[in-house]
């Protein structure tokens, strides 16, 4: 099924069924066909190192680990570069307790770089989806 360019409606038009199935029903089930989430485990994937996403599509990616001592800090970053220097998710903890888990996670765009960043972290796990289009 393909896109249909939304049309735009003017005052005391007369809407038929089969206008709203195009504009509403069939647009909602091409945006929901379009996104193919396919699960990809990198359980290989270490915290503190740069990644590059060279799947060709958008990438979502979702890191969780645990505190282990002190103040501990964990970040994602994205960017054009290795390293990447765009924080755009981050948490903290001012003595936790051990064992105290979070995530953080991000989309990364085709081509660039990504990495999770972290003091006083270890990994849980770390898992991706690529985001297709169709």
């Amino acid at each position: 099924m393909a896109w249909t360019t939304p049309i735009t409606w003017s005052t005391a038009q007369i809407v038929t069924a089969t206008e709203l199935n195009e504009q509403v029903r069939d647009n909602e089930n091409f945006l929901y066909d379009s996104l193919n989430l396919v699960t990809v485990g990198t359980t290989s994937n270490i915290l503190n190192t740069a990644y590059q996403n060279t799947t060709g599509v958008m990438k979502y990616v979702s890191v969780q680990a645990y505190a282990t001592t002190g103040t501990a800090i964990m970040a994602f970053y994205v960017g054009t570069t290795s390293p990447p220097t765009q924080k755009i998710s981050a948490i903290q903890w001012v003595s936790p307790a051990v064992f105290d888990t979070g995530t953080i996670a991000g989309i990364v765009p085709p081509n660039y770089y990504y990495t999770a960043s972290t003091q006083n972290f270890n990994l849980n796990f770390w898992v991706e989806y690529n985001l297709h289009a169709t």
